[in-house]
């Protein structure tokens, strides 16, 4: 049996054979091969011709039956192209379930109920236990709400506080007791319009004077005295234009003013004794004698004025009983005033009852001034009297000056 060699591939098989084993293709060999392949089986006897005639039938059945078919692809070529088809599909299969989510620990939806049942079991177990670690996760466990505890004292760290300007705070430290109690502190000022407390007990001035801050807890409380030492300009600095002054007569007017007043300030009058004076918008009215105190209340500040009215008669002044306002006499002679309040600039004209006064003079002339007719007039701050004699008996007036 000859060996023939494939004209495509190069394999070689048996020349019985009609195709190539590997490729299928018919082989075609040149005359040489063929005459040569024919000596060797003419070697072999009378069987190589049975066989001859045998094979050639076959080939030209063949030859008729496969005539164009030497042109197509090689058949290993067609099996690898299919190799590589079929990859592309499997890898392109995967991709495709990967991406909707097959392979990953996602919820399970509608397009997973193709899944076996058991894997779709799997998955949503997997899914809940997922969860319920979330969610254990994100719970807050709710704190225990403590039991009330009541207040049994209250300290504070300060008992007297003291600003020196507005603006200024300082902070008082409550403490309640037991240090466990649960109850709120409150805190509150008498007077806001001196100092305010917030619910920290940090006071702040607002302007002069005094206030008291509370802090407070359940039944218990506690103060702290607050001295805003100092007077606010911006808010109110006025001042009278007297502060003590004497009236002669029943009827006799005098006008206080109100200087330095706060623009668009109200401002109050009253009078302490209205039998003795009384006053509407500054003017100050005597009604009888004695002595009473004129109020002008400015916003929030109070100003007050002395008034002396000396009408009813006059006492010699000595140092016994120089605020002494009421009449008398001493040896049938006694001046119509003993005792007067002036300010500086001001004046008043004294006389002597039921006489003739011999000359006025002073004690002291940087006080005091008095010319021959009685007129004495307020020259500076100070106490001095003024004096006569009638009958060689001396006559008195005390005279202030604030």
């Amino acid at each position: 049996m000859a060996r023939i060699t494939c004209d495509y591939c190069g394999t070689e098989y048996d020349d019985i054979q009609q195709r190539c084993p590997l490729c299928g293709s018919i082989n075609q060999s040149d005359p040489a091969q063929t005459e040569s392949g024919a000596h060797g089986q003419k070697a072999r006897g009378g069987r190589y011709s049975t066989l001859k005639a045998a094979h050639s039938s076959r080939s030209n059945k063949a030859t008729q039956k496969d005539v164009g078919e030497d042109d197509r692809i090689p058949k290993w070529l067609t099996i690898m192209i299919c190799v590589v088809l079929g990859l592309a599909v499997v890898i392109g299969a995967l991709y495709a379930m990967y991406a909707v989510g097959i392979f990953s620990p996602q919820k399970t939806s509608s397009e997973d109920l193709t899944l076996p049942e058991q894997q779709i079991t799997e998955d949503i177990d997997q899914e809940q236990d997922t969860q319920q670690t979330e969610d254990q996760e994100q719970i807050v466990q709710p704190e225990t709400t403590p039991a009330e505890v009541l207040c049994t004292g209250i300290t504070l760290s300060e008992r007297t506080v003291t600003l020196e300007s507005a603006g200024l705070a300082t902070t008082v430290t409550a403490t309640a007791q037991p240090a466990d109690c649960t109850e709120t502190i409150l805190w509150t000022s008498s007077d806001t319009t001196v100092c305010t407390v917030d619910d920290l007990g940090i006071i702040t001035a607002v302007d002069g004077g005094k206030a008291t801050v509370t802090a407070t807890c359940g039944s218990f409380s506690a103060e702290v005295e607050v001295v805003c030492n100092f007077s606010n300009s911006k808010e109110n600095n006025a001042y009278l234009s007297t502060t003590d002054f004497t009236l002669f007569s029943t009827g006799e007017v005098a006008t206080i003013q109100v200087l330095d007043a706060p623009e668009g300030a109200t401002i109050t009058w009253s009078s302490s004794n209205a039998g003795v004076c009384t006053v509407s918008g500054g003017k100050v009215t005597a009604v009888k004698a004695g002595t009473a105190t004129v109020t002008a209340q400015v916003n929030d500040k109070k100003l007050t004025c002395t008034v002396r009215c000396n009408i009813e008669g006059s006492v010699v002044a000595n140092d016994s009983n120089a605020e002494n306002t009421g009449g008398g006499s001493t040896g049938g002679n006694q001046l119509d005033h003993t005792d007067v309040t002036l300010s500086v600039g001001q004046s008043f004209e004294i006389s002597v009852v039921n006489g003739v006064s011999g000359g006025w003079n002073v004690t002291d002339g940087s006080v005091i001034s008095v010319d021959g007719n009685g007129n004495v007039t307020a020259l500076a701050s100070g106490t001095a009297k003024v004096y006569t004699t009638v009958n060689g008996q001396r006559l008195e007036c005390i005279v202030r000056v604030p």
